[in-house]
């Protein structure tokens, strides 16, 4: 059961901690940030603000959309704070205009908002953007049967609509008005029921279907009559296919060999389909693949070192053997390359589902799509990749504390007894899977942690028990009766002692707050997996014990008559011991004198206190917020700006400092912003999420990697000491703000 409990154990991030915060979104299409400030924003922040419970408000407005976040002190219950706002919101819908959506309530979840795995959908400029959008509306289907997967987010794709455009002057000409027309679009275009009817076994339900399937309907619609005679659409507008504003943009930037491994593969698929290339040697065919590369309008910018080893990877592609070739796929490239057309596809969980398995089924959807040439698919980040590295930290741990117990038992009390007092650590951790499975927990980065933090304190029962039952056994008692009387012997002491360990951590499970949440995990996982320690100690050893339990060679050096041990570690301790216990003052002395300046060397020496240590990162990501009412376009260029000197693009002022060390992959996403509110603090909508390469080839620390891209984003020189061009911060981007926490530049 245990082994099954940890097997099927939702494997996740970080804990699903329910957060005090309730999300209202309301949208109005063609408003102006100013229009949704006035009309949706600021209403419902009035009704909102004599919410009880209520700690803080946030708002923004943007085109189109209103997003009010209303955070509630930490002992409100999140139900009970939902149905408080929408009480609230149905209150204020009366003050709404009339053509605004619904407002949308719902709680804020970082599951729901953040994306576990993200998907890059590149093309060459051969393929249309609309082609990757609707190969990526396909794998978007796939990928929301995945059991587990919340929803699933397109990043810079353009979805199709059919546009009627109106000729103000021609509807005027025909006495009609833009809402009078407008009103028969929206009136014309539904589905209505016109009732029931019965046969004599079923009755069946009926409608009227009025949508439009095509844009001929909509063209011969009539909107009106002059003397008689009907005015259709197409005498007061135009009506074609188009697509749906432009709300978000994305790149991607491959600098790893498996990106050029890439670029090789689509070039030689595209000479096999445009030349007889059945009689073609290799070398012909290298050359024409130096050739297309040449041919490049950037290739003096294009990273390929068109050397032998260029050459060995395109013979291996024209062999079929490139696409799994993973020989240094890792490495990286130094020179900077043009983004690629790429569509994003945000792969976002329900909340307790295992990421490992979500993962691994997107994977293998992902591996059967049929792609078009000149088009890849490219996994651009996979919490699951952390979890499996804490998962088999985990599994080391539980190892080597099995083999360190084996060692130091062995020595003192034999092979055998030494695998009985190590058997405590498996049966301990499964019969905490199993406990942490039935109360609902999840295996996560807090838990683990508990788990390999607990490690070392399973043994402790375990050692005393068996250790008292084996003394018994050398005594000459038999192997049952030594089981029975050494448990009765030292079980309170044993459980006072687990006890004492509990009642340091018990008091941590009523920590209060947000964080309280987030870690109260530690103490109820460290909790259980120390009770289990003690019923195996209590239960399981002594069991076994009187099964198993032997005489060891070292029990020839314990005294038949005193019963003690002999051998010359014993006699050590025996006299130290003996030292300490005759001069009691002197040692209380010590030992105080000790711990005063221990505290005085931590206070003159110590480095601090850190929530966590710091590493280098594997990510990071810079944020940037654009001025309010910003256009797609406009923070773009923003973008583009920060692009262009992170990778040391030509023009940037960069170009001699190249792009910055240790650049794996870039993926950019740009969305529209917003204004009149603070919320979502300093994460702005344009994100370039920068990944580093593998420890093995990385040129230096990614701290310092993370200090230069500052330097760059403020015009200075990587070391810092020399101004090479205006920061990206300056009085036309008041708005743009590059700070760095933990890693992630904002």
């Amino acid at each position: 059961t245990g082994i099954y409990s940890y097997v099927t154990l939702p494997r996740e991030s970080f804990p699903d901690v329910q957060l005090p915060y309730i999300i209202v979104s309301t949208g109005l299409r063609g408003a102006t940030p100013t229009d949704i400030e006035t009309s949706i924003t600021i209403p419902l922040e009035q009704e909102l603000d004599s919410v009880e419970g209520r700690k803080t408000i946030r708002s923004s407005s943007m085109e189109g959309f209103s997003i009010i976040s209303v955070e509630f002190e930490s002992g409100v219950g999140n139900q009970v704070a939902l149905q408080r706002v929408r009480d609230k919101i149905d209150i204020a819908k009366g003050d709404l205009p009339q053509d605004a959506d619904e407002p949308t309530v719902k709680e804020f979840s970082l599951n729901a908002e953040f994306p576990m795995l993200t998907y890059a959908l590149t093309g060459s400029d051969r393929i249309a953007l609309s082609e990757l959008n609707d190969l990526a509306e396909k794998i978007e289907d796939e990928l929301k049967l995945i059991p587990g997967v919340l929803e699933v987010d397109i990043i810079g794709g353009r979805d199709r609509e059919v546009l009627v455009e109106v000729d103000p002057s021609r509807v005027q000409q025909y006495g009609l008005s833009l809402a009078q027309v407008k009103g028969i679009l929206m009136a014309s275009n539904v589905n209505t029921s016109v009732g029931t009817t019965d046969s004599s076994t079923v009755r069946l339900s009926m409608r009227a279907p009025g949508e439009f399937r095509t844009p001929a309907e909509i063209f011969n619609l009539p909107v009106g009559n002059i003397n008689g005679v009907p005015v259709y659409i197409r005498d007061v507008a135009n009506v074609y296919y188009s697509f749906v504003d432009e709300q978000s943009r994305a790149r991607f930037y491959d600098f790893s060999i498996k990106g050029c491994n890439d670029t090789i593969n689509a070039i030689v698929r595209n000479l096999k389909t445009q030349a007889r290339v059945e009689n073609w040697s290799n070398d012909a065919f290298v050359q024409a693949v130096k050739q297309k590369i040449a041919n490049r309008p950037t290739s003096q910018w294009e990273p390929y070192k068109l050397d032998s080893a260029f050459e060995s990877r395109v013979v291996k592609s024209i062999n079929g053997e490139l696409m799994n070739d993973s020989t240094d796929e890792e490495a990286i490239l130094s020179k900077y390359i043009n983004a690629k057309k790429t569509i994003a596809l945000h792969v976002k969980r329900k909340s307790g589902s295992n990421i490992p398995k979500i993962v691994a089924q997107a994977d293998k959807i992902i591996a059967d799509v049929d792609l078009p040439e000149d088009v890849s698919i490219i996994k651009t980040m996979d919490h699951s990749k952390f979890i499996k590295t804490m998962v088999d930290d985990l599994e080391n741990g539980v190892l080597t504390s099995l083999i360190l117990v084996l060692i130091v038992v062995f020595i003192g009390m034999g092979m055998r007894n030494a695998i009985l007092v190590s058997l405590a650590i498996p049966f301990s951790m499964l019969g905490a899977f199993l406990i942490i499975k039935v109360v609902g927990l999840t295996l996560n980065m807090i838990v683990l942690f508990s788990l390999i933090l607990a490690l070392g304190m399973l043994v402790d029962n375990a050692i005393v028990i068996v250790e008292n039952i084996h003394r018994h056994h050398t005594m000459g008692v038999s192997k049952t009766r030594a089981a029975m009387t050494g448990v009765q012997e030292v079980a309170w002491p044993v459980i006072a002692s687990t006890l004492t360990t509990v009642g340091a951590f018990f008091p941590l499970v009523f920590w209060p707050g947000i964080m309280g949440e987030f870690m109260g995990y530690l103490p109820r996982t460290v909790i259980i997996v120390l009770c289990c320690s003690l019923l195996v100690a209590l239960i399981i050893n002594p069991t076994l014990s009187a099964l198993f339990i032997s005489r060891s060679k070292v029990d020839s050096a314990i005294d038949p008559e005193t019963h003690r041990p002999t051998y010359p570690l014993a006699l050590i301790y025996k006299r130290g011991l003996e030292f300490m216990l005759d001069r009691s003052a002197w040692t209380l002395s010590c030992a105080t004198i000790i711990f005063f300046v221990s505290l005085l060397l931590l206070m003159r020496f110590g480095k601090g206190v850190q929530f966590f240590p710091e590493t280098d990162p594997q990510e990071t990501t810079v944020s940037i917020k654009p001025p309010e009412g910003s256009s797609v376009e406009r923070s773009d260029d923003l973008s583009r700006a920060a692009e262009d000197r992170l990778l040391g693009a030509p023009g940037s002022g960069y170009e001699a400092f190249g792009v910055i060390p240790n650049l794996k992959q870039a993926s950019v996403s740009v969305g529209l912003s917003g204004g009149g509110g603070n919320f979502g603090g300093d994460v702005g909508p344009v994100q370039i999420k920068v990944t580093f390469a593998d420890s093995a080839y990385r040129t230096e620390s990614t701290k310092d990697t993370v200090i230069k891209m500052r330097n760059r984003v403020a015009g200075l020189s990587d070391d810092g000491k020399t101004v090479v061009a205006l920061p990206l911060i300056g009085a036309d981007r008041k708005s743009t703000r590059l700070n760095s926490s933990h890693g992630k530049l904002s």
